[in-house]
């Protein structure tokens, strides 16, 4: 079970709302093709190729570019595990949407990361006094 999910299974957020960081999370995020720019793997010129592949071809941007010659697949990988490091993560979303406060998010991900994820327990800890 994600993050989230463990969130919504201990009734601290609802569906509704990871759903929106979800959606947050998705448009933050970086392109690869604007990474390979950025890391000069890529011509802004090239870019447009591999987009313009994509809108016929609808596979990923990356097996585009290694097709084409562009990228080798290494460089794909070093992309997309970039791409992953920069992502907002969801508690840190759900935080900035005042959904959680940064304690609760923190000590959620604590035991989360401590094998909560598989607990049975549904009883949400005590709400933090304000």
């Amino acid at each position: 079970m994600h993050f989230g999910g463990f969130l919504v299974h201990r009734g601290l957020v609802t569906e509704d709302q990871l759903l929106a960081a979800l959606d947050r999370q998705q448009n933050a995020q970086i392109h690869i093709g604007r990474l390979a720019v950025k890391r000069r793997l890529l011509t802004v010129r090239q870019v447009m190729t591999v987009l313009n592949h994509q809108r016929v071809l609808k596979k990923h941007f990356g097996e585009i570019a290694v097709d084409l010659g562009f990228l080798r697949p290494r460089d794909v990988v070093s992309l997309l595990n970039m791409q992953a490091e920069q992502r907002p993560r969801v508690g840190e979303l759900l935080v900035e949407m005042g959904v959680l406060t940064r304690s609760t998010m923190e000590r959620e991900l604590t035991a989360y990361m401590r094998g909560g994820a598989g607990s049975d327990d549904t009883t949400p800890p005590p709400l933090p006094k304000k």
